[in-house]
């Protein structure tokens, strides 16, 4: 890549550049490839070999800046700084971390074959037993569908017979409620009817002032009358046009009366024309004051709405259909209750508890302590989150004024700037026009050994390097098919040419003299034929350096940094960056506000617990110390393994969930998703909490490879239960 005696192309293909250019501490190319060795690119990588130890790459502007970053000091070659050389060190220390872990995993997985072992046979246990259950639970299902289709046919003629009396039970409630009504109309028609003669008049009606509804104090006739229809009605028009009117409002007015007939329910099925109960209205001249029907006080199963007994033959029916949905239960019950044993032999969790009884009692005093705390902690943080939130929509409010500021500052500021660049990219379209004049002249007077202003077939055929059809011979046509000609001046050559040939085009190795320094006017465009044959006679010997070299002192041409901006355009973005500092600014307040409010909800939202008892935890770090490492857990957040010998931390884990048992989820918690082992899973923790006076972590271990389990005692773990059952010593007999 890196060849001295040849032009350097970047790595991205956008640029071919001398040599000379490379780690010259000038940044030709975009991807920074032509400055490994200087701290010219900013995005440029530089390779420390580190022999002995690990090669790695390193950004190229931390190279000669006087500090060791290479472990064999090659990034401060150019440096006075003396940088020693411990990549032996490095990889001796490397070596023993290795070793300790052989010997660690060594003694492990002895131990762990054993719980393997043991955890093969229980396991095999358990599935025997959950496949003896499984075979249970298929034939009792099946009994279970059995019984079920006896169910469903006994339940088919039990609903057809229980429809049948719902139906005729509907249809005798119906008749009832038709002789209810019957006997209201005709007792409230006998008791307006106050002369006799079967007619109800305005003035009999006129005198109930309690059906004038218009709030006027007046019941006028008029009013009688819309209510009646005409002067007087008969018993049938009162029944179809007069009682649903002023049924709900009606009151008997307050004279003696005698008692009305107690009526049947032949005599009161429908009322009777005026002709044919006329005997029957003389009867009910006089009558009490009490409401309307209470002669039925004696007849109380005419408004009794309990249906009729099922006849014998549906009972038995029922009895049947009984009998089988029991059959059903029963069976269903089975089915449920092994279908639980296998969930319990599938998910079998236990929870060590009962011998910490006299150790409860001590944790749970200050297990209510802490929730006391929490309580007081959690009013505080509320408090604060209101306060935070008073405090956004002030500033969030300036934020809206900074905006706009910046909004109308930056209008005159892009405006400037649009007009800058676009004059700027004239100019760079302009440079570029002349870096490919000069390179298409010098191109061409390289080929045109002859001088005679023309390049020919046999000039063109010496550069076997263009023969791109592999065929090892660079043939006359071929040559020609580039050309379009036997032969093409300076401006053919500039039209159909050029592009055909300048990225695989190589000078000859034959002694050259160097081109004559070009200048912007004398390469702005190629000349034709006729202008440029003194220059080309003098390009008749060059050396063998490759195309464009002698631009090497002209750097500016290849320099692409815009020139400053005017200072009307200066003084505008001054004001702009003014206004975007302040919006910045505030804009920072604001962000720093919503980061606490979202920190204090987060806080408020962790589950700490059923009473809180575990809000202690909330922004706490515990260690534990072990032979090679410290393992650090931070409650809802992330737990680390640290090498105690030196090196990065490793992640072991970051805050999932509480996976405690059903009875009380809050006695474990899981952290996942940390560092990937080497060919293994991603690590994980489970911390499981017991009951102690104090919080501390009191084991670490890695049963299984990647999964490590962590002990942790606190007085949030403890038992109020159990605590209490200690105040009632028991007597056993041993």
């Amino acid at each position: 890549m890196y060849i001295p005696s040849k032009p350097f192309t970047c790595l991205d293909g956008s640029l071919t550049i001398p040599y000379e250019f490379v780690n010259d501490d000038y940044c030709d190319c975009k991807d920074g490839t032509d400055e490994p060795g200087t701290s010219a690119c900013p995005n440029g990588r530089f390779f420390c070999e580190n022999k002995g130890y690990v090669g790695s790459l390193i950004p190229s502007h931390f190279v000669g800046d006087g500090v060791c970053d290479c472990c064999d000091g090659s990034d401060e070659y150019e440096t006075k700084t003396v940088c020693n050389n411990t990549c032996f060190e490095l990889a001796q220390k490397t070596q023993a971390e290795r070793e300790a872990q052989r010997v660690l995993h060594e003694a492990g997985v002895a131990k762990k074959k054993e719980i393997i072992s043991k955890s093969i046979a229980i396991k095999s246990e358990r599935q025997t037993h959950i496949d003896e259950l499984e075979r249970d639970l298929q034939s009792v299902e099946n009994e279970l569908k059995e019984k079920e289709e006896l169910k469903r046919q006994a339940e088919i003629p039990e609903n057809q017979a229980k429809e049948k009396h719902q139906k005729l039970w509907d249809e005798q409630r119906a008749v009832r409620e038709t002789i209810i009504r019957n006997y209201q109309i005709r007792d409230m028609f006998a008791d307006l009817d106050t002369n006799g003669d079967s007619l109800v008049s305005i003035d009999e009606l006129q005198k109930h002032t309690e059906l004038d509804l218009d709030n006027e104090n007046e019941f006028t006739i008029e009013e009688v009358r819309t209510i009646l229809g005409s002067d007087s009605v008969t018993l049938d028009e009162f029944n179809t046009t007069v009682f649903d009117q002023i049924s709900n409002s009606y009151k008997r007015l307050p004279k003696p009366t005698t008692p009305i007939p107690e009526p049947t329910l032949d005599s009161i099925a429908t009322p009777s024309s005026p002709e044919e109960t006329s005997t029957d209205e003389k009867n009910m001249e006089s009558h009490d004051e009490t409401p309307i029907a209470t002669s039925l006080e004696h007849e109380k199963h005419i408004h009794d709405d309990t249906p009729p007994e099922f006849d014998d033959e549906t009972k038995q029916l029922i009895a049947i259909a009984d009998q089988t949905r029991t059959e059903f239960d029963q069976v269903q019950g089975r089915v449920l209750d092994i279908k639980r044993q296998i969930d319990e032999l599938a998910q079998k969790t236990q929870a060590e508890r009962e011998a910490q009884r006299v150790l409860h009692e001590a944790g749970v005093a200050k297990k209510k302590e802490i929730i006391s705390k929490s309580i007081a902690i959690k009013s505080e943080r509320q408090t604060h989150i209101d306060e935070l939130e008073r405090d956004l929509q002030s500033v969030e409010n300036e934020l809206k004024e900074k905006e706009e500021l910046k909004r109308q500052a930056e209008i005159p500021e892009n405006q400037a700037k649009e007009k800058h660049q676009k004059l700027w990219d004239e100019q760079r379209a302009v440079r570029e026009t002349i870096i490919r004049n000069y390179q298409i002249r010098d191109m061409f007077a390289d080929l045109d050994t002859n001088g005679d202003s023309l390049v020919s077939i046999d000039e063109l055929q010496k550069h076997t390097e263009l023969d791109l059809d592999n065929e090892n011979e660079f043939t006359i046509e071929e040559v020609r098919t580039i050309l379009g000609s036997d032969s093409v001046n300076l401006d053919e050559f500039n039209t159909t040419v050029f592009d055909q040939i300048s990225n695989s085009y190589k000078r000859l190795p034959k002694p050259t003299t160097p081109i004559p320094e070009p200048t912007l006017d004398s390469i702005a465009t190629p000349s034709s034929s006729v202008e440029t044959s003194t220059d080309e006679k003098n390009i008749e010997n060059h050396d063998e350096t490759p195309i464009a070299t002698s631009l090497e002192h002209e750097k500016h041409i290849h320099d692409d940094t815009p020139p400053e901006f005017d200072d009307e355009t200066k003084q505008l973005i001054a004001i702009a960056d003014q206004t975007r500092t302040e919006f910045d600014q505030v804009q920072g307040r604001v962000l720093d506000i919503k980061r606490q409010i979202e920190d204090l909800k987060k806080q408020v939202n962790i589950d700490v617990g059923i009473q809180g008892e575990y809000s202690a935890f909330i922004d706490q770090c515990f260690d534990y110390e072990e032979r090679e490492y410290t393992y650090r857990v931070c409650m809802f957040k992330d737990a680390k393994q640290i090498p105690k010998g030196g090196g990065g931390d490793v992640a072991i884990g970051f805050w999932d969930a509480w996976t405690g048992p059903i009875e009380n989820k809050y006695l474990r918690m899981k952290y996942v998703n940390g560092a990937t082992c080497w060919n293994g899973p991603a690590r994980s923790l489970t911390v499981t909490f017991r009951c102690g006076i104090e919080h501390k972590i009191i084991d670490v271990r890695e049963p299984s490879r990647c999964e490590y389990a962590m002990i942790f005692e606190t007085p949030s773990a403890c038992d109020e239960k159990m605590a209490a059952s200690s105040s009632h010593s028991t007597h056993v007999e041993f």
